[in-house]
């Protein structure tokens, strides 16, 4: 287990940061957080962000609240990164969710976006940033990036939109259901005029996407819950992945009642040709399978909650729980499946961000 800077080590960097004076200093202390590993936690009263520092081999954990005296809020969904920010969606426990706009670098607050109903995902194109809103009818907004400012005009997609991603002049939107899991629909947005041009079907509540090498998309499709009498969840009813090629046709694969809770459960490698994604375990598939593999790549200790490849290397980090109040764990990987680092990060980690 690695050591966890204590705050204390953090806290003297807020005034240097806050001062209008460039001296050597804050140059160098503005550097603190560009050769590292976001970790977003949803947590339980409140959401944090953690660092992982290359090359220190430790983490410091809160550093939003550390840098800018305030705390980020609860239940903290998403991140991206535009080249100048960081993004963050935050849902809250009520119907006032917002997204928080930082320097990338420093983390120091550049503006907050209010008046989203339930923010869930972020992608960002150029200057661009897509965010999906809605427990019910969906829609996108837009920010620009370049104004920080936002388009009054979103764009009406599927039920509950969570991940997005950018292919070719279109934004793919995986619709989930929202909160009644009745969707199992992916709309495809022209950038150019922002209107949706096809939707498409996979399988039921598609939360999680990634792009291959040739431009599929992998939709991981998180099923329908089966409850008991008394209202346990007994099953999953067609959970799945569905790849849609370029030319929208869908083949779906059955993963049938391993589906996890998690919120992000699919990754891909950064040349696009090795796909990971998560039930009961980790597994691992080539871009070019026509079935998915029966065993398991990686045999977590705890529960996984989201996975992500680091880029640079192609480690699997998987964001572990324990439960939804302790201290969670980011656990990494080789992209052969040994085990590396355990890093404890704040409650319920959900996505890694690599800077």
């Amino acid at each position: 287990m690695k050591n966890t800077l204590k705050l204390a080590l953090i806290i003297p960097i807020i005034g240097l940061l806050f001062t209008s004076c460039e001296d050597d200093e804050q140059v160098k202390m503005k550097s603190r957080f560009d050769k590292g590993t976001f970790v977003l936690n949803e947590g339980s009263s409140h959401s944090t962000l953690s660092f992982l520092e290359y090359n220190v081999d430790s983490v410091a954990n809160n550093v939003f609240e550390a840098v800018n005296g305030i705390p980020l809020g609860n239940f903290a969904q998403s991140i991206a990164f535009s080249d100048k920010y960081l993004l963050i969606a935050v849902t809250t426990s009520t119907t006032a969710g917002y997204v928080e706009v930082v320097d990338k670098e420093t983390l120091v607050h550049q503006k907050s976006f209010t008046g989203f109903s339930y923010p869930r995902e972020i992608a960002v194109n150029g200057n661009m940033a897509y965010i999906s809103n809605g427990s019910g009818e969906g829609e996108v907004f837009i920010i620009d990036l370049e104004t920080l400012t936002i388009k009054e005009k979103s764009i009406a997609v599927g039920k509950g939109p969570e991940k997005m991603l950018v292919a070719n002049g279109k934004l793919y939107v995986a619709n989930s259901g929202g909160f009644t899991n009745d969707d199992n629909t992916v709309s495809v947005v022209d950038l150019s005029d922002n209107t949706v041009v096809k939707t498409i079907s996979v399988k039921d509540c598609p939360r999680d996407m990634v792009m291959d090498k040739d431009g599929a998309i992998w939709v991981y499709c998180g099923g329908v819950p089966e409850y008991s009498s008394d209202w346990q969840v007994i099953g999953i009813i067609n959970s799945g992945i569905s790849r849609i090629a370029a030319d929208y046709s869908v083949q779906s694969f059955d993963i049938g009642k391993k589906s996890t809770s998690g919120i992000k459960n699919i990754a891909i490698n950064k040349e696009g040709t090795t796909i990971y994604y998560v039930t009961d375990g980790v597994y691992q598939l080539d871009y070019k399978d026509v079935s998915l593999p029966a065993s398991k790549f990686i045999t977590p200790e705890n529960k996984p909650y989201s996975i992500d490849i680091n880029p640079s290397n192609g480690d699997v980090y998987l964001c572990e729980i324990a439960d939804y109040v302790s201290p969670g764990s980011v656990v990494v990987y080789s992209k052969e499946g040994d085990k590396m680092d355990n890093y404890t990060v704040g409650v319920t980690p959900s996505a890694c961000l690599f800077q």
